[in-house]
């Protein structure tokens, strides 16, 4: 009994299939491992572009480089189809549909460089399902836990202990463990001698949590450990507020599944600790925890194999660079002996026939294998161009083309009289489609927006629900997590050398202006505005921090005449005086939205005020600054710094402040002082530099 007729597939994809596998499966002369090839005949009405051949900018190099152009243009391609309005028709019902992620299926043979597909559909923000996974111990929350387990478990690895203190965990910058160990402090949180400094109470915190978990560590056993690591230091609640939060909250929540599966074994703390952190360098396989469910509205990563049976409105085929055959230095021949090949020149008599034979049994599964996986398609078959030799591309290269084909003697014998001779004689199209041509993603980090379902006014569906559920929880991604715009003051400064020349040029002895004006601010901090601190002292050590000690007398300098200046005489006498204030504040993004209470999506200002003094309840917003410039100068420059004065004005006016008595900034080198006056139109001002700066943020991709 021939079974021909396909009530899967459109006839576009089915005239494809026959041309190309009638030519590629045939019985072989040495054995019976390959059958005839059994033309198909389609049931279902035809649509246009069924067949696309998707070619990368680049199709040459090494397989990696191959698969992560691939990759790439591929979840280009996808996030065009979804907005592009395609149509497919539904499987459940048959009705015609805008294509959805949950329609799409990107079938590969094997998981090798299944990663160069996984991370940028993840950085693009398409929800996907992977049918098993490898990238979990590679993920940086997942080694980042491993790396702690270490140094909780081994208290003399110091590498383990400055990796875990400068991760996310603890979240100390290179900068604060430099000057800690400069400061005398030791990475050894059994010594529990912390330098007398007020800069490092976070270390005696984070090195006593440590010092805790080291000791209770066999007590508590893993999972244990893994919840007082995570209360201790908030790390679950840090990580949902970072791109892809949910993903790794829960990759987090599934670490710690495991600790608890090992410690059922009743294993010691010391064996997990040591196989944990192996995980990534074994290279194991392991499928990040799903954060959506299998019958969402995903994107699906399959391999062929697991595709049997299954079908999807549009399939991808990916991975077709992946090598169809390797040399084996080790053959059997008729189950009982050993042909082997130890050199080139040093092989057994029979090596070389029982390989070709071999390699021809490969061949023929691996054409069944893609045979299965273009059948797979009901509506779209898309075929990404990867040329690479012996690669599984190469089975089906000479089949991707827009002329009519000429059939083989095989395949017209096998062609049962009865069938209709429209199936097999009509022309082969493939669309070509460039992977230049397709536009670039501009949001990456967010989730892209799915198009809406077809729900009906009166008695929904559960399936209606469910899609009406899932389009308000990724609005509610797409507010809370990966796209948001946070800018600081500072950043915005444009310091022009066409606009603005120094009066004198920077002499050889002189020190790098950045590391230098870090080292006055600090100073400033420090020191006593009345009078009280030896700034010679101070700006010695400060300098030698900051690695400028020969700048130490320049600083003094510039800091007591600052002091002595009457901006900071004024804030000596002021009834609050505050100094290097952080502050944060939301505002809202989109066109001509300046002052709305409609808010879809929030952006931050982040910054730090230098010094901020209150009198009679009046507040006045001091910022230094140590520009190499002279006096005829200060007025120019002003005008570079007058949006970081807005913003500041705007941050304090937001925190309730009344700011009548101005931004001032005080240019400590030539010792003048600028007054910018707080004015309704100079907030309206900051408001819209900061629409305006978010936008140029997100369109150059500084997400």
């Amino acid at each position: 009994l021939n079974i021909y007729q396909n009530f899967r597939s459109v006839p576009g994809i089915v005239r494809w299939v026959n041309h190309a596998f009638s030519n590629i499966i045939k019985p072989p002369a040495d054995g019976f491992y390959q059958p005839n090839y059994e033309p198909i005949e389609a049931v279902r009405g035809d649509t246009e572009d069924s067949v696309i051949s998707l070619e990368l900018e680049s199709a040459d190099g090494k397989s990696d480089q191959i698969r992560e152009i691939e990759g790439e243009t591929v979840v280009r391609f996808i996030h065009r189809l979804i907005n592009s309005g395609q149509t497919i028709t539904d499987p459940a019902d048959g009705s015609e549909r805008k294509v959805r992620y949950g329609d799409i299926a990107l079938l590969y043979g094997a998981m090798t460089g299944i990663e160069y597909y996984e991370d940028p559909l993840r950085d693009a923000g398409i929800p996907y399902i992977v049918e098993g996974g490898k990238l979990y111990y590679t993920r940086q929350e997942i080694r980042d836990l491993a790396t702690a387990l270490w140094a909780i478990e081994d208290p003399f690895d110091t590498l383990a202990i400055v990796t875990v203190l400068r991760s996310a965990i603890f979240g100390f910058s290179d900068e604060e463990l430099f000057l800690y160990k400069r400061g005398g402090g030791k990475f050894d949180y059994l010594d529990r001698s912390v330098p007398d400094d007020p800069r490092f109470s976070d270390f005696a915190d984070a090195l006593g949590l440590l010092r805790k978990l080291h000791a209770q560590r066999n007590e508590r056993g893993p999972a244990g450990i893994f919840h007082d690591l995570l209360k201790g230091t908030k790390y679950l609640e840090l990580s949902m507020l970072r791109v892809h939060g949910e993903q790794r909250v829960l990759n987090i929540k599934k670490a710690v599944q495991i600790a608890r599966s090992f410690g059922e074994k009743r294993r010691s703390f010391r064996s997990f600790a040591r196989w944990f952190k192996d995980q990534e360098k074994t290279g194991a396989a392991e499928g990040e925890s799903s954060s959506i469910d299998e019958s969402e509205d995903a994107v699906r990563l399959i391999t062929i194999h697991k595709s049997k049976g299954l079908q999807f409105p549009v399939v991808i085929l990916v991975n077709l660079v992946q090598e169809k055959n390797k040399s084996r230095p080790q053959l059997v021949s008729g189950g009982r002996y050993l042909s082997i090949k130890l050199k080139k020149g040093l092989e057994t008599s029979d090596f070389a026939g029982l390989l070709e034979i071999d390699r021809s049994k490969e061949d023929a599964e691996s054409s069944r294998l893609l045979y299965v996986a273009a059948t797979r398609a009901r509506d779209i078959l898309v075929i990404p161009k990867t040329r690479k030799k012996n690669s599984y591309y190469s089975i089906i290269e000479d089949y991707i083309g827009n002329e009519k084909p000429e059939r083989s003697d095989e395949a017209k014998e096998t062609e049962v009289t009865n069938r209709k001779e429209s199936r097999d004689t009509a022309v082969v199209a493939v669309k070509r489609v460039k992977g230049s041509e397709i536009p670039p993603i501009i949001s990456k980090g967010s989730v892209v927006s799915r198009p809406e379902s077809a729900g009906k006014k009166n008695g929904h569906s559960i399936s209606d629900l469910k899609d009406e559920w899932s389009q308000r929880k990724n609005s509610a991604l797409v507010k809370g997590t990966g796209t948001h715009v946070y800018i600081t003051p500072s950043g915005l400064v444009a310091h022009d050398s066409a606009s603005v020349t120094d009066s004198y040029k920077r002499e050889d002895h002189e020190e790098d202006p950045l590391a230098f004006g870090s080292a006055f601010h600090r100073i400033m901090e420090l020191a006593d505005l009345s009078g009280n601190t030896d700034i010679a002292i101070l700006s010695d050590k400060v300098a030698s921090l900051f690695g400028i000690k020969d700048a130490g007398d320049r600083l003094a300098d510039l800091a007591e005449r600052t002091i002595s200046s009457d901006i900071l005489k004024e804030a000596g006498a002021a009834d609050t005086v505050l100094r290097e204030v952080p502050f944060t504040f939301p505002f809202c993004r989109g066109e001509n939205k300046v002052g709305s209470l409609s808010c879809s999506i929030t952006d931050f200002v982040d910054g730090r005020i230098d010094l901020l003094f209150e009198k009679n309840g009046s507040w006045t917003i001091v910022d230094y600054k140590t520009d190499n410039i002279s006096s005829d100068m200060v007025d120019k420059r002003l005008e570079t710094y007058s949006a970081q004065g807005s913003i500041y004005a705007l941050a304090a006016k937001k925190a309730g402040m009344d700011i009548s008595g101005g931004v001032i900034f005080y240019f400590a080198r030539p010792g003048e002082s600028r007054r910018l006056e707080i004015t309704g139109r100079l907030l309206k001002n900051a408001e819209e530099i900061l629409l305006s700066s978010a936008s140029v943020y997100r369109n150059a991709g500084l997400l």
